[in-house]
């Protein structure tokens, strides 16, 4: 026990030499995880993530240059998403060269999130003392350095923004004794704005709406109210953000979330039918109920694109009940809002994605959960001395294990993109052949010409609607050249079966100079077969 006592009694001994002075810690942490994360994204290479390349670059491009109304969807069903995030990285990098300053600018979202998550755990851990607000650094380090988020640092991902929303929100609730309807309001416009941002992270904001009418107490009409004005902030937030998107693909395509939920909404354009990518979901009864221990102990390629391994949300599961436990026995509202918060999260983001990326806020909380559930035996300073300790040893047994998917760089030296686009004549039609990324070539064409997709994951050979007949319209009303771009190596064969399908073949045929793909895209020449 003597080290235990010594650890106790140099946290005591600091903390009396700290004084008054130890109300600016919070803020010096802050900016220790900031300097960290600027550092860190200063020393990678250039995004080139297969998002990127498929429609970030291409949906800012579409939106301030009208190509909407040309164009048919190449950039598959990402043509259709919410284009507002894409808007960053397409002006800085199209004004930025230098990939280092780049990623510097792009990586400062994603610091204000781990920032919030910081927050938000001294609060829930209700202590602001040198033992406690190391705790807090801990648990937020643990979150911070996981498989989900950290390998989006600095990239045209952009899942900071909206998680960033997302914990602004959460510091809000878990802030006061009281929730007042001003808070609430404002914590559900944060929500909103998150979804409205990205809709992936709805999921999030239907669980903060949840946890507000479970843990605040009072009676059932009480909770009701608080949960419509919560819900009422969600909403406007989210129409604020997103509401003139919605509103202009339902005015063109019949359907504000056109592709999705093409069930309830029946666009002509495609099947009506719901699209769902089932890739991540569990395969198996034992998965749905344990999923991410699948890939706390294996690299697991089951829920993500790429393999991971990650015990983080394990974690966080097995400390659920044990945080249960102690929200009962201490009554902490705060307490119960994240238990409430993390377990509807999950359930939630489960049954409507299921992809590892996606859980990004329960990842960044993780740590905070794990904390939290040591607090019936950490009330003396000790207990949360030791208790930081035990989690610092945790971070760097996690750091060991942890397997990290890497979604694409390019040479921290040259520039952020090289570009040699293809010299085509005015009046073309390039149509992009297979589901590879390719999209992101529409934007460094000049002059520019149509692109059409005709075989990818919305225009299929083979799917009913109407977005498919007028991708043949648009080769048989062809006058001009017709070209093809498709990308061998990653879809194999693809490009054969719609040319065979659309009555085309190939000509002469050239690589495109992109350091983005490593030159793995050809451009062909096509003919119409008699």
């Amino acid at each position: 026990m003597l080290p235990v006592r010594l650890l106790g009694e140099v946290a005591r001994t600091v903390e009396r030499i700290a004084g008054r002075t130890w109300g600016t810690a919070p803020a010096w942490i802050v900016m220790g995880l900031t300097a960290w994360l600027l550092a860190r994204a200063a020393g990678l290479g250039g995004d080139a993530n297969w998002d990127l390349r498929n429609y970030h670059i291409y949906n800012a491009f579409a939106l301030l240059h009208g190509r909407a109304a040309v164009d048919l969807a190449p950039a598959q069903i990402q043509t259709f998403h919410v284009p507002t995030l894409d808007l960053p990285y397409y002006l800085l990098s199209s004004h930025i060269h230098h990939v280092w300053l780049l990623n510097i600018i792009l990586a400062l979202p994603h610091c204000l999130a781990v920032a919030l998550a910081f927050l938000v755990t001294v609060r829930i851990l209700g202590t602001r003392d040198l033992a406690g607000l190391t705790l807090a650094l801990c648990a937020t380090l643990i979150g911070a350095t996981g498989a989900a988020m950290l390998p989006t640092l600095a990239t045209s991902l952009s899942d900071a923004w909206p998680v960033s929303c997302v914990l602004a929100a959460l510091l809000l609730l878990a802030g006061t004794k009281r929730w007042t309807a001003r808070r609430l309001l404002l914590a559900g416009l944060l929500c909103g704005a998150a979804a409205g941002l990205k809709l992936t992270t709805a999921y999030a904001g239907v669980a903060a709406c949840a946890a507000v009418m479970l843990t605040g107490g009072g009676t059932l009409g009480s909770r009701t109210c608080r949960g419509a004005v919560f819900a009422a902030g969600m909403t406007l937030g989210a129409g604020v953000l997103a509401g003139w998107w919605w509103w202009r693909l339902y005015a063109t395509t019949g359907n504000p979330l056109f592709p999705y939920y093409n069930a309830i909404f029946h666009s002509a354009l495609v099947a009506p039918k719901n699209i769902q990518d089932l890739r991540f979901f569990p395969r198996t009864r034992l998965q749905w109920f344990v999923y991410p221990f699948f890939w706390a102990r294996y690299r697991f390629a089951g829920a993500s694109e790429l393999a991971v391994r990650d015990p983080r949300l394990a974690m966080a599961m097995l400390a659920m009940p044990v945080l249960a436990w102690g929200a009962l026995r201490r009554r902490d509202r705060a307490i119960r809002m994240l238990l409430a918060f993390m377990t509807i999260s999950y359930l939630v983001w489960l049954r409507e994605f299921a992809v590892f990326r996606y859980a990004s806020v329960l990842e960044l909380l993780s740590g905070t959960m794990l904390a939290a559930s040591l607090l019936p035996w950490i009330a003396a300073v000790r207990g949360r001395a030791l208790a930081a300790f035990g989690l610092a040893l945790l971070l760097g047994a996690l750091q060991m294990v942890t397997v990290y998917p890497d979604w694409g760089h390019t040479s921290a030296e040259a520039p952020s993109v090289t570009i040699g686009p293809p010299a085509l004549p005015q009046g073309s039609l390039v149509l992009l052949l297979d589901w590879s990324a390719m999209a992101y070539l529409a934007a460094f064409i000049d002059p520019p010409v149509r692109f059409v997709g005709a075989n990818n994951t919305l225009v299929q050979l083979t799917r009913a609607g109407t977005l498919q007949s007028a991708v043949q319209q648009a080769i048989d009303d062809q006058r001009g050249p017709i070209w093809g771009l498709e990308t061998p190596s990653e879809a194999p064969g693809m490009a054969d079966a719609t040319l065979i399908f659309y009555n085309l073949r190939r000509g002469l045929c050239t690589k495109v100079i992109s350091n983005l793909d490593n030159n793995a895209i050809h451009l062909c020449r096509l003919t119409k077969t008699p």
